[in-house]
């Protein structure tokens, strides 16, 4: 990706953050054909540089369940079954690094990469999106993937 392209993202991302009340978005993008992993190249909102280091793996987590069934997923600290939530924050790291409490992932799409990338929404207070937060999310996740 260059400058140019990653600037342009970058303030995309703001604009997801800002437009669904969110205090950190991040995208992941994959590290190579057929390798299976993805890694967070681009945030907003973020306290730390932890995420760049981070991967994504299809299937784990919040974030790799999201790419593996293919569309979006949601968690939040304050509802459900314990054991599965803490399953979901515990095999995604960038959830434990920001701190959030609550997230939302959904995979992104190109017309040349069906698997383009994952775009992850969060917030480090308990509170659940809505209905139309997620809607917000899954428009913005279009619109990113065209950028792709």
């Amino acid at each position: 990706m260059g400058m140019l392209q990653e600037g342009i993202i970058i303030v995309q991302l703001e604009h997801i953050r800002v437009r669904t009340h969110s205090d950190f978005a991040a995208m992941a993008l994959p590290l190579g054909q057929g390798s299976g992993l993805l890694h967070w190249s681009c945030a907003a909102g973020n306290t730390n540089r932890r995420y760049e280091q981070m991967k994504v793996k299809r299937g784990r987590g919040l974030a790799g369940l999201a790419l593996q069934i293919g569309r979006l997923l949601t968690w939040d600290a304050a509802s459900g079954d314990a054991a599965k939530l803490h399953g979901m924050y515990r095999d995604c790291p960038v959830l434990m690094a920001e701190g959030l409490q609550a997230a939302a992932a959904v995979p992104l799409h190109s017309s040349l990469l069906p698997d383009a990338g994952l775009l992850l929404v969060g917030r480090r207070q308990p509170n659940a999106y809505s209905a139309a937060e997620l809607l917000d999310v899954q428009t913005c996740a279009e619109a990113l993937g065209d950028l792709l």
